[in-house]
């Protein structure tokens, strides 16, 4: 029998040649073999008893055997980092916060340079407002190009310099969730309202057009990400000058796109986790998470796919898309400094019955949201980025809500995106939160 490190080391070059799930019979054949030696210590079974949880964790197998590995793992050696990593993002997933930073800072005994272990560490230090949990791992870990990132992270929410830009007059509202989550949509209708303006994906107003995916900018006078409203030419709301001088120096990003604004509320639609407490550590906005259920958030992903052929679906593609969900997810329910100030908003139940929301979207946005105008748009104004089928069909004046029950998903990969045990805890977590923010007793 070969040592953990050399099987390990197998396995990992065989899911590489031939695919996880061929790999599979292989894997459970020299696990049993493992555990039935009398041979082998109590380390190297541990050892390949953690990899194994790991590796079927990462590729969203059966989570009672991802659990019941790390379990027996821990058993055998309670410092096995793979073993203490699965029971980690079990906690995260599960809402255990307390547990998932205890097991993390227990991982990071044995792999103090694990980038992955440290940015969960640190993003629910930073939730909790507790930076020095992670200052002294950071402080053991190599010094490298992604732990000088993490360090900057912990410095800008750690600076003591006063947040106030100016006395702004202005209510900061941010759209939350992952990708084709309905941010959009949602921003274009709130943009119909005269007091209140969308920028989209606001974090494209600082980029350069060959940093923005999807953005086509060819014989462009501006060397940054288009305009929905000025296309090409140099933005008329936002010139070269104002966007070079942000991305220079980032610090108060949305207050300050907020003050060339002449409406009242300003809607930023940048989505993602990472980009936002990036661009503004304390969170200072009001905050509206949108979510779909899982299966109904792949189909709109896979509807939007560039490559992937109708014809060859991969449950690969599924799970990844579907640990993307979690992971995103999970992050906005952390608590943060302004959490009274967030609320979580389903996209099937808003669609389905929109003036039943719209009274506490109203309250959210400081601004009195005229149901009637709901699917119908105005103008559209200065935004970046965002559903080019939204934005192209609100050109177009056709605003009518496309739901995803139109995209028909290979059967395989739909049983798959609706049995995804770790996506569907963290939907009815977040079920539970909108129940709370609309004051929805049941469903």
């Amino acid at each position: 029998m070969k040592n953990a490190n050399s099987l390990i080391k197998e396995i990992n070059a065989n899911d590489q040649k031939i695919g996880y799930e061929q790999n599979n019979s292989f894997v459970k054949r020299k696990l049993e073999q493992a555990l039935s030696s009398n041979t082998l210590s109590s380390n190297v079974q541990s050892s390949l008893l953690g990899f194994v949880a790991l590796r079927e964790f990462d590729h969203c197998s059966e989570t009672k055997n991802c659990l019941d590995f790390a379990k027996k793992a821990l058993e055998l050696n309670p410092k096995n980092w793979r073993a203490l990593t699965v029971l980690a993002f079990n906690s995260f997933y599960t809402g255990d916060i307390e547990g998932h930073s205890s097991y993390l800072e227990e991982a990071l005994k044995s792999v103090p340079n694990s980038i992955r272990l440290l940015n969960a560490l640190l993003n629910v230090s930073l939730a909790h407002n507790q930076p020095q949990i992670i200052q002294k791992h950071l402080s053991m870990a190599a010094l490298n190009n992604n732990t000088k990132k993490l360090s900057k992270k912990l410095e800008l929410y750690s600076t003591d310099t006063p947040r106030e830009l100016t006395k702004i007059d202005k209510h900061l509202v941010m759209l939350s969730g992952v990708s084709h989550c309905g941010s959009t949509y949602l921003g274009h209708f709130f943009s119909a309202h005269d007091d209140v303006e969308c920028f989209g994906e606001s974090h494209r107003i600082s980029m350069y057009s060959s940093e923005a995916r999807g953005e086509k900018t060819q014989n462009s006078n501006s060397k940054f990400a288009p305009c929905h409203s000025c296309g090409d030419t140099e933005c008329k709301q936002f010139p070269d000058n104002f966007r070079e001088e942000i991305r220079n120096n980032p610090e108060h990003y949305y207050k300050k796109i907020a003050q060339r604004s002449s409406a009242q509320t300003v809607v930023f639609g940048d989505k993602n986790y990472s980009i936002t407490r990036k661009l503004d550590p304390k969170a200072n906005f009001n905050e509206i998470v949108l979510f779909k259920k899982p299966e109904n958030a792949y189909k709109s992903q896979y509807k939007h796919r560039k490559t992937q052929p109708i014809d060859t679906p991969s449950l690969r593609s599924v799970n990844a898309y579907l640990r993307v969900y979690t992971d995103s997810y999970s992050n906005l329910m952390l608590p943060h400094c302004n959490d009274n100030k967030r609320i979580f908003l389903n996209w099937e139940s808003f669609i389905a019955n929109p003036e039943v929301h719209i009274p506490k979207l109203s309250h959210m946005l400081q601004s009195k949201l005229d149901g009637n105008v709901f699917g119908s748009f105005g103008l559209i104004g200065h935004s970046f980025g965002g559903n080019a089928d939204v934005n192209r069909d609100h050109k177009r004046n056709n605003s009518k809500i496309k739901k995803d029950t139109s995209t028909i998903l290979p059967e395989k990969l739909l049983l798959e995106a609706q049995n995804n045990y770790y996506a569907m805890v963290v939907y009815r977590r977040m079920m539970k939160l909108y129940q709370k923010s609309f004051a929805i007793d049941s469903l």
